[in-house]
């Protein structure tokens, strides 16, 4: 929260990033780096902990977050930790059912998902 030297990706190199082994996170940095660190002076600290925590107890000094997952988590949290740059990346998520559930459910979930596409709300979310 108090720390101000990191404003961009830019801003990671001599400095660690926390992140989880094999998630977009995981993926971006790790191109990132074949291109544009041959140096290695950004630290990548993979765990399986909470990505925020492993930040606040300064194990690591940036970690990659999402703004809605960030403001869900502080929420529950209040970590002394801020959000900071552009986005970086985006993530494509699924929406999981059951295989044994209503068809009649997952139509009108898809129906729902596809007018909050069509007017913005999804990509206001």
């Amino acid at each position: 929260e108090n720390n101000n030297d990191i404003h961009s990706i830019n801003d990671l190199f001599g400095h660690s990033l926390v992140t989880k082994y094999n998630n977009s996170g995981y993926e971006y940095i790790t191109k990132f780096k074949e291109e544009n660190d041959p140096e290695d002076k950004i630290e990548v600290v993979i765990t399986e902990e909470q990505i925020q925590g492993f930040v606040a107890a300064e194990k690591a000094d940036a970690c990659f977050y999402s703004e809605p997952t960030y403001n869900f988590k502080q929420k529950q949290a209040k970590l002394p930790i801020k959000l900071v740059g552009e986005p970086l990346f985006t993530e494509t998520n699924g929406f999981p059912f059951s295989k044994d559930a209503d068809a009649n459910l997952i139509e009108d979930f898809n129906a729902k998902l596809n007018e909050m596409r069509e007017d913005g709300t999804l990509a206001e979310i």
